[in-house]
């Protein structure tokens, strides 16, 4: 898989650490993403939040972890709350409530993919048509 999920890793695990993410998203617009498209250029803005949706929305995967670090960090506090739950009780036998877990994950994709299409959405009104073809392809 790749750097990208040991830094969701960390994102997962580690509380407030967005600002701490700040170089690394220095690096991977500077540097990384010029590198991967072999050009000399500058990454703007807007490119740069193009390139962090989601393939399915347009972009190329390429996540910025200070945006999604904290959620993504709420997110895994949830979905092992059950466990974390019978660990904190030093419960013998742990059985999981499926259900409640099924939920619990269901919303978490319901959540970000509708960060991700508010995102997408905001992108869409503020570039030009060109740019809106290329995200719609």
């Amino acid at each position: 898989y790749g750097l990208s999920k040991r830094w969701t890793y960390v994102c997962r695990t580690t509380p407030n650490i967005s600002e701490l993410l700040k170089p690394l998203e220095h690096n991977i617009k500077e540097l990384f993403i010029p590198a991967i498209l072999d050009r000399v250029f500058s990454c703007t803005d807007i490119l740069r939040q193009v390139f962090s949706l989601p393939q399915r929305d347009g972009g190329l995967g390429i996540f910025n972890m200070t945006e999604v670090s904290d959620a993504e960090y709420g997110f895994s506090i949830r979905a092992t709350n059950q466990l974390a739950e019978a660990i904190y009780r030093q419960d013998t036998e742990y059985l999981e409530n499926e259900d409640e877990l099924h939920e619990i994950k269901q919303s978490i994709k319901k959540e970000r993919a509708s960060f991700y299409k508010e995102k997408q959405e905001k992108l869409l009104s503020e570039v030009t048509e060109l740019g809106r073809l290329m995200i719609n392809l």
